[in-house]
């Protein structure tokens, strides 16, 4: 069963190969839109879509998202991820650097391009 989003309270529920279990939650998060819209993108890295086939990881992913809703909230951003813009990212992408690095050991990106909007 792959990973799927939970609508109320807001997370992610997730069935891995091995058959262990695990959920997320994202409730209460000044723009819920946009975590709602995240989590949708990270299911594609999770087991069957993708290679994220551990709770761990997937929480890596999910403090991230967290952190980048909390980060773009305060600085005035509304609304869900096909209302971003690619330099509204460019200006928080310090986020995905360090929490992709840091936590994961490497270079890892949730592509987001088809919900973002180009530079006009």
């Amino acid at each position: 069963m792959p990973a799927t989003v939970v609508e109320e309270p807001l997370g992610i529920a997730c069935v891995f190969s091995d058959g262990r279990r695990a959920a997320f939650r994202l409730d209460g998060l000044p723009e819920p839109q946009l975590a709602r819209d995240l989590l949708v993108g990270l299911i594609e890295l999770i087991h069957p879509h993708g290679t994220v086939d551990a709770a761990g990881s997937v929480e890596h992913f999910v403090s991230a998202i967290r952190h980048m809703v909390r980060t773009l909230a305060e600085r005035g951003f509304s609304g869900g991820a096909g209302q971003l813009h690619r330099a509204k990212l460019r200006s928080s992408a310090e986020w995905a650097s360090h929490c992709s690095s840091r936590r994961t050991g490497r270079r890892g990106r949730v592509r987001l391009s088809a919900a973002v909007r180009p530079l006009t």
